[in-house]
């Protein structure tokens, strides 16, 4: 509620002036921790702390960024057009010029599905009023149900929070894909899933914890709405996903070792040992918070990673100790003596 709006409802010095009684009120407020004002000092809107998410005062455990883009990493063209798909807010860099964009697509790592927020890059953020606000609520409209939502939007965190509920009743999955579009009315954004026609039971990556590591296995189970494939995975213990995060930060493990573990895993899924970078990026995101531009970028430059077409991936232990760091090098990549595999041009 606005100051305003609170004062006549109160017996706060009668015979004393408005903005006397409005700067009683608002100082009263202001050192009650229960209360948090969502406006500004001069006009300050009032709403109780106990209603807020946990998410907009403190970044969620899980979402704390261990590897994000610098701005210096080499990358194939190839891999530029899954960034855009991935939309990960640590991939976006302040000094960049945001492409005006009208709708927004996302594919949920576990960091963000466990946290029930949403990535929330600049573009997004300028199209909802107060964007340099701290943190204030906007309305989210299910386009399935029309059903109205209420979220909260962290420009400083970059995300929007307040989802987990909706994520349950909808059955997002690691690797969901989240569609979100401002609509003509402030603070109103419509969010949306595509759901799954005629769902049956296929076989699908579960991910578990084993051993302080991150075991993927097939398991059938049928998936509710439309999801990447390559990011796709279940997870019945999502705390045992948490405590291993935890474990890794404690560990201090480097990016190096987390997308070799990483690719290792899911190399064993695969009868020719392929790996799609997607996979990778979301299966590190098991082991610590990163946007996909480290990943990707550690796949690049690293000559026993080699691309085999399509986003897909394949392991050469012949060159395990090369590495390309510079845009010449990367030129000469690859080589493997495989049929199959194609150039990453720069």
């Amino acid at each position: 509620l606005a100051a305003r709006d609170m004062v006549d409802e109160l017996e706060i010095g009668n015979a004393a002036t408005l903005d006397a009684r409005l700067f009683a009120l608002s100082h009263a407020l202001g050192e009650d921790q229960r209360f948090d004002n969502l406006g500004t000092a001069e006009d300050p809107i009032w709403y109780m702390r106990a209603l807020e998410p946990e998410a907009v005062h403190q970044r969620p455990a899980v979402l704390k960024t261990a590897f994000r883009a610098e701005g210096n990493e080499q990358l194939g063209i190839t891999m530029l057009e899954l960034i855009e798909e991935l939309g990960d807010e640590l991939d976006v860099l302040d000094y960049a010029t945001p492409r005006e964009r009208t709708s927004f697509q996302f594919q949920l790592a576990f960091p963000h599905l466990h946290a029930g927020t949403l990535p929330a890059a600049p573009q997004l953020l300028s199209r909802l009023p107060h964007s340099d606000g701290a943190h204030f609520p906007i309305t989210l409209v299910d386009t399935s149900s029309g059903q109205r939502l209420q979220a909260w939007a962290v420009p400083a965190q970059r995300y929007l929070c307040g989802l987990k509920e909706w994520y349950t009743s909808v059955g997002t999955c690691v690797g969901g894909q989240i569609a979100l579009k401002p609509t003509e009315e402030p603070g109103v954004l419509e969010i949306g899933v595509t759901p799954v026609r005629g769902k049956r039971s296929e076989w699908i990556r579960a991910a578990s914890v084993a051993e302080g590591a991150l075991v993927m296995q097939m398991q059938r189970t049928t998936v509710d709405i439309r999801a990447d494939r390559n990011m796709l995975f279940t997870v019945a213990a999502p705390e045992d996903i948490v405590g291993l995060m935890a474990a890794t930060e404690v560990a201090s493990t480097s990016l190096v070792d987390l997308v070799l573990a990483a690719f290792q895993e899911l190399a064993k899924l695969s009868s020719r040992g392929i790996v799609h970078a997607k996979s990778i990026y979301a299966a590190v995101n098991c082991y610590r918070r990163t946007g996909c531009v480290p990943v990707f970028a550690e796949l690049t430059r690293r000559a026993r990673y080699d691309p085999v077409g399509d986003g897909f991936w394949a392991y050469s232990p012949d060159v395990e100790d090369r590495s390309y760091r510079t845009p010449e090098l990367m030129r000469e990549r690859p080589l493997s003596t495989r049929t199959d595999l194609v150039k990453d041009q720069i």
